[in-house]
């Protein structure tokens, strides 16, 4: 049996249950293969943004895909729970987005609560967008239909686990 986790431990409010749970459905000697981010440089460029707006650097932000780029992050949970982890390694990937409403989505939603909150009095949508876009305009490439797709300028890095639950 093999369980497969992509991008998903980072988004539990409880990791530990999380990691736990999937133990508990893992059957002797399965595999769980899971995937964390360990960098993308677009998470960089909003954290500038947000404090632009607001004067100082944010607070982490409540959905965080950065949360477990240490190694120490999801391991330690995962030996704790009674997994053995296996293998580990870093990959690129080239990160690719649709066009700009979607390119908008991504880069909104890690502080979107905060933005609705500081929308309320003044339009901090347009502040942000006036900062977002010429950060990530060099950042826009042609795709094969015509369109275009925005492109990070440096790949991502995403980790690979691989760990095994004891017979």
């Amino acid at each position: 049996m093999c369980i497969r986790d992509s991008l998903g431990f980072m988004f539990p409010a409880d990791l530990k249950k999380s990691v736990e749970e999937v133990y508990r459905v893992t059957k002797p000697g399965g595999t769980l293969v899971a995937t964390v981010w360990r960098s993308m440089d677009w998470t960089n460029v909003v954290r500038e943004i947000m404090g632009e707006l607001l004067g100082h650097p944010p607070p982490t932000p409540a959905i965080n895909p950065m949360s477990l780029r240490e190694d120490e992050a999801l391991d330690a949970p995962l030996r704790e729970a009674g997994f053995e982890v296996k293998t580990s390694e870093a990959v690129d990937i080239d990160f690719r987005l649709g066009g700009r409403d979607t390119a908008w989505q991504v880069f909104t939603i890690l502080n979107r609560a905060m933005l609705d909150e500081m929308n309320e009095s003044e339009d901090e949508y347009a502040k942000y967008t006036e900062h977002f876009e010429p950060k990530e305009e060099t950042w826009w490439e042609k795709d094969g239909d015509g369109g275009e797709v925005l492109k990070q300028p440096e790949p991502g890095i995403y980790r690979l686990i691989v760990a095994k639950k004891p017979n």
